[in-house]
């Protein structure tokens, strides 16, 4: 099964992905994912998680075998 979750920016591992460090809030997004892990891992769902950025990039995480997306709405839209 396909899980994804959108955010409006990197936040808990997807800022550490992104950006290389640590942001204040995401917390339930860590804790979330403690409790789906089982499942990832066994490959009975795969986790997607999409920030609002200002970038265009996909990122797999190997150790969390999560796979991180930001995505650039504004861009997407046309606008520059």
């Amino acid at each position: 099964m396909k899980i994804v979750w959108v955010t409006m920016s990197a936040i808990g591992k997807a800022a550490q992905i992104f950006y290389g460090r640590d942001v204040q809030s995401g917390g339930w997004i860590d804790a979330t994912y403690e409790r789906l892990k089982p499942y990832i891992q066994d490959q009975t769902m795969d986790l997607h998680i999409v920030a609002i950025g200002e970038e265009q990039k996909t990122m797999y995480d190997e150790e969390t075998l999560v796979t991180y997306h930001m995505v650039n709405i504004q861009r997407l839209r046309g606008i520059r």
